[in-house]
């Protein structure tokens, strides 16, 4: 079989595996951002990653798995950067004024609200450990 012909079945397989992914990639996405262009980014760049690592993967049957691996990671990644930046954006006001102002009590009251929904559409073992660890304020060992 030629180099040529190789690469095209390589491509058609990849295509279908992931067109049929791509939907849930959306989905998980979402989950994570709320936001239609960083969604979309994401997917996109996973597609990326999937098809520069389907040599890499040990068969063409991990290309799934790695892709949804890799759209939580980039989503993870995204929020880690956006929580930096407000941070960051944030950490001058504490110095000048300890009052919240209006627009701080909104965006903590939808940040709580968010990671409300997140606890609950987690699986229940790790709902409890959120529940004690990031509302209840308990330590690891506790």
């Amino acid at each position: 079989m030629s180099e040529r012909s190789t690469y095209k079945q390589e491509v058609e397989s990849f295509e279908r595996i992931l067109r049929g992914l791509r939907e849930r990639m959306l989905q998980t996405a979402n989950g994570y951002l709320h936001n239609a262009e960083e969604v979309e980014d994401v997917v996109q760049e996973a597609l990326m990653r999937s098809w520069i690592a389907r040599k890499r993967l040990g068969s063409i049957d991990e290309l799934p798995a790695f892709a949804m691996r890799t759209v939580k990671n980039l989503c993870i990644d995204r929020l880690r950067r956006q929580s930096n930046r407000r941070q960051t954006s944030t950490d001058h006001l504490d110095f000048y004024d300890e009052t919240p102002t209006a627009d701080a009590k909104l965006m903590l009251q939808d940040q709580q609200a968010w990671m409300m929904k997140c606890i609950k559409q987690s699986p229940p073992s790790l709902r409890g450990v959120l529940q004690m660890k990031g509302i209840d304020g308990l330590s690891y060992q506790e």
